[in-house]
């Protein structure tokens, strides 16, 4: 409706999410040989994050991250050291790092502040100017709120080093020098991860800057015969659904069109839910499966070795991941998911001091 009032186009349409990345993502499930007493976990109580604030306008279009860690001092160590993989790289693209300035890595009313001084305001300016409409013309910022491949690299590239140095400390007669070369003690020191996670946001940045990716997700995101595409939204069939609505559902009418708005507590919420769900993201599944797979809407056939599981997710085929098979096996790879959080309605980022901003 706001769309067709003000006629706005769809590079002027920004969606905006918030997403928790969690340095070190556990699981509840592992390999272990079948009938032991006892299994080990990784990353049960892992709570050590940041946050990913992605913007993409609905013409396909990829603006530049905002990622805002915990601390309090806008230098190091609250932030990756300036000589990380990928720190220059990122920094020259626009991509903006912030700190929250509390113990809290969650987005603050002013961190989103300054994403939009400093990200979705220097997009919409020169945007107007190019598609020749006036300084006036409204626009929408759409803020909802709810890479490991990128990470599981970094793990690998870790063990690996640490192989080839344990097979140069022993010695040519097969002894060792003290150390167990069986086990392997990586980093997980919260400053490490941290300098490491700039360059898992870069390669996501790089993974999804693709227009067509971009706008298929708008296109996949359905309530009936509509969706979020400005082909959707701007169609003869949704602007005939919009002139009947106050007779087909007066009630959606008057709460669309209505200027009151539910007082706003200025209270921080609890951004990220923690409930768990059985949905599965894959870390061993290549982003351009995962790519294909999406701009295809899932028509086009899965390369081999994947399969699509009954949630729509995807993941690895084959007896490697068959959870049933009995093996026997003293160091099997551990298999990682996250958890998908339950949706709220977003008051956060509501009230008098948005409307003035």
């Amino acid at each position: 409706m706001i769309i067709r009032d003000h006629a706005i186009p769809a590079a002027l349409c920004v969606n905006m999410d918030q997403t928790q990345v969690i340095y070190q993502q556990g699981t509840k499930r592992t390999w272990n040989e079948k009938g032991v007493k006892q299994v080990a976990t990784t990353g049960q109580e892992e709570k050590r994050a940041f946050t990913l604030a992605p913007s993409i306008s609905r013409s396909g279009e990829l603006l530049f991250f905002q990622v805002v860690f915990d601390g309090k001092t806008n230098v190091s160590p609250s932030l990756p050291r300036p000589g990380s993989r990928g720190y220059a790289e990122a920094k020259a693209l626009g991509i903006k790092l912030e700190v929250s300035m509390n113990e809290s890595y969650w987005c603050t009313h002013q961190t989103m502040m300054k994403l939009v001084s400093d990200i979705i305001a220097p997009y919409f300016d020169p945007k107007k100017l190019e598609l020749e409409l006036p300084s006036t013309q409204c626009s929408i910022l759409n803020i909802d709120r709810c890479i490991r491949r990128s990470a599981h690299r970094d793990i690998v590239d870790e063990a690996t080093k640490l192989l080839k140095a344990a097979g140069k400390a022993t010695t040519s007669d097969g002894d060792e020098d003290g150390e167990d070369d069986s086990m392997l003690k990586r980093d997980t020191t919260k400053p490490t991860l941290r300098n490491r996670c700039i360059g898992w946001i870069l390669d996501s940045y790089h993974a999804v800057n693709n227009k067509e990716l971009i706008l298929k997700s708008f296109e996949m995101c359905k309530v009936g015969e509509f969706n979020r595409s400005q082909a959707s939204l701007t169609s003869p069939e949704a602007l005939a659904a919009l002139r009947d609505l106050p007779n087909t559902d007066p009630d959606l009418y008057q709460e669309l069109t209505s200027q009151s708005r539910d007082p706003v507590d200025d209270v921080q919420e609890d951004l990220f839910n923690d409930e768990d769900h059985d949905y599965c993201d894959e870390s061993d599944v290549p982003v351009e499966v995962l790519i294909d797979h999406v701009i295809s809407a899932g028509v086009a056939p899965l390369p081999a070795g994947f399969a699509a599981t009954e949630d729509g997710s995807l993941a690895r085929s084959g007896s490697a991941e068959d959870t049933e098979l009995d093996v026997n096996a003293d160091d099997l790879p551990v298999a990682t998911r996250r958890a998908k959080r339950s949706g709220k309605k977003n008051t956060l980022y509501a009230g008098a001091v948005w409307e003035e901003h």
